[in-house]
């Protein structure tokens, strides 16, 4: 993890170097306890200063809860800045992402995107259908005439996103607080694999909740994709046992303990081994019974819920 590539990122999503040079951090309080363990590291310690919380309301921007912030030593501010950190309000800035990270190592743009995406993008999240991914997406605004600054800093996160080989698009739509402000979102594409794969780049401690949803759904993906490949593998098996032997369809059915209907959509190519029936949804009994924040994955309980979904199977089976 390049550490200096994260914080940068988080802070030029929910931090700020104002005029005087003083530089501060917002985020979740225990997530911005992260941070500032990280900036210690990187800086020295004491470099980070106290957390605070406080109530905050703006019915301009329809803000209403707590926001916890922290501010920094004067050096660190001025190393930021020396890496490229912008100062002054952002949306007003002139600012494209710095070279040190769009050229360079994929450590660094891993490190950046899950400091930026912690700060700024959606919590991780599916469908209503609590199966299928929601895009991954994260968003930064400018001022109308900065037009075309948004749209490079927008294709500058897309190359970044690339070279991590992760699919993106970008969206542009206006929006009107105290002046008009043009929105770039960049979305990540949503197929299974996609989403897995962004999954396991980011890194998101930075921001709590969002690093809480990305380890559970990485377990419920990778249980997932173990299963298909299971159901592949028996497919497989099949197709070759046919080829090898000329079994009949009955044959491969008791030997096999699948119906005479599925050996043969197998057999003639109706059943691509692709779908994973009787899953169970991502929902809270999902969670509390497999997903650990500690540990994505484990062979245990893995083995649990193969054992659960091939029992469901075998008895829509037997019900067909």
């Amino acid at each position: 993890m390049d550490i200096v590539a994260k914080i940068f990122g988080y802070i030029l999503g929910d931090g700020w170097i104002d005029k005087r040079g003083q530089c501060g951090i917002s985020g979740e309080e225990d997530s911005l306890r992260n941070i500032a363990y990280d900036i210690d590291y990187v800086f020295g310690c004491g470099s980070s200063g106290e957390i605070k919380t406080r109530e905050t309301y703006s019915s301009k921007y329809g803000i209403k809860g707590t926001t916890s912030q922290f501010v920094v030593k004067s050096y660190v501010s001025h190393g930021l800045q020396d890496f490229g950190m912008p100062t002054g309000r952002r949306p007003k800035q002139k600012f494209h992402i710095p070279k040190w990270i769009v050229n360079g190592s994929f450590e660094t743009k891993a490190s950046f995107m899950s400091g930026f995406y912690a700060a700024e993008g959606l919590i991780p999240s599916l469908q209503a259908n609590k199966k299928t991914p929601r895009p991954l997406s994260f968003c930064f605004s400018k001022d109308k005439d900065l037009i075309d600054c948004s749209r490079f800093v927008a294709q500058q996160f897309y190359s970044i996103l690339h070279n991590l080989g992760l699919k993106a698009s970008i969206a542009e739509t206006y929006e009107k607080t105290d002046c008009d402000k043009v929105k770039q979102t960049i979305v990540i594409g949503n197929s299974e694999q996609d989403f897995l794969h962004a999954l396991k780049i980011l890194d998101l401690n930075y921001c709590l909740s969002k690093e809480n949803r990305r380890l559970q759904l990485i377990t419920y993906f990778e249980m997932k994709s173990s299963l298909r490949e299971k159901i592949k593998a028996l497919r497989d098996a099949i197709i070759l046992e046919r080829k090898e032997t000329s079994i009949t369809y009955l044959g491969l059915s008791k030997k096999f303990g699948l119906s005479f209907r599925q050996i043969e959509k197998i057999i003639k190519g109706r059943n691509k081994g692709t779908q994973v029936r009787g899953f169970p949804k991502f929902d809270q009994k999902f969670i509390d019974s497999y997903c650990s924040t500690e540990t994505p994955l484990n062979d245990e309980t893995l083995s649990d819920i193969l054992r659960q979904t091939t029992t469901c199977q075998a008895s829509q089976r037997s019900s067909a």
